[in-house]
């Protein structure tokens, strides 16, 4: 008996220190990997710009493991959040479930599911979905986009008007086209059609092959400016998952493209 307590205590104690570790390295473990915390001290940085802040008030994982990111204030400044995945995994299937009236969110703030490489290749390799009224509270509240979004066909708008916290979007990436879906409910399956929010395959050339993108998850202001009714937002992010692409689906392609 002594020997399992003195076990207990010791584990204890590690998951302490690990639990410590991580917070000094500015890591949150969600969805069974270790996320990056963007901290951006007293500089303002992008996107926005803006001050970006590694503080558990600002980022943190509940006790249901649901990840929330937050616009605050503090000190006269609006701080914003973003995380940063740092596992590697490109062609592949997306899925981010939400438990947020993202729809409902202040038209100054931005809410962004996307991958993002540190090369300028293939413009960074950026594929997202953003939720925003980009200031205008009358505007369309969201948008799927693969960069550069200047180049025509490259951004679709659409509107979310969600019946419940839950909603579920993706997109699958594959060499000859990314395919994105947006689905009202906790299941990226739709129960009926008019579940289906956003259904969008971008097949023009340019497709970004992988490289070093990272996934992302961010809330900032847009422009830098703060909320139109001076309030927090805050977004919950349910759970993050990733498909990788088979053998048989490559071969697929591969075949295709050899058809044509």
């Amino acid at each position: 008996m002594r020997l399992a307590a003195r076990f207990c205590t010791a584990a204890v104690l590690l998951c302490a220190l690990c639990a410590d570790l991580y917070a000094q390295q500015n890591i949150i473990s969600f969805s069974g990997y270790d996320w990056k915390i963007k901290s951006s001290g007293s500089t303002k940085i992008g996107p926005g710009p803006n001050f970006y802040s590694r503080s558990p008030e600002n980022v943190w994982v509940d006790d249901l493991g649901m990840l929330h990111l937050k616009i605050r204030p503090k000190d006269g400044r609006w701080y914003c959040s973003e995380v940063i995945c740092n596992g590697k995994f490109g062609y592949g299937q997306y899925i981010f479930h939400l438990a947020s009236r993202v729809d409902k969110i202040n038209e100054n703030a931005v809410l962004g599911l996307f991958t993002w490489s540190d090369s300028q290749e293939y413009a960074h390799r950026e594929m997202e979905f953003e939720f925003s009224r980009w200031g205008n509270p009358h505007d369309i509240n969201a948008q799927c986009v693969i960069q550069p979004y200047e180049k025509e066909g490259n951004l679709r708008k659409f509107r979310v008007d969600l019946e419940s916290d839950d909603s579920v979007y993706t997109f699958t990436w594959g060499k000859d086209v990314i395919s994105f879906l947006g689905v009202q409910g906790d299941s990226i399956v739709p129960k009926m059609g008019r579940d289906v929010i956003i259904k969008w395959d971008y097949k023009k050339k340019g497709i970004p092959v992988p490289g070093d993108e990272k996934v992302r998850l961010n809330l900032w202001l847009y422009g830098g400016k703060p909320p139109s009714d001076s309030r927090e937002v805050e977004v919950i992010v349910k759970k993050f998952e990733f498909i990788p692409q088979t053998s048989h689906e490559q071969e697929k392609e591969a075949s295709s493209r050899w058809k044509r």
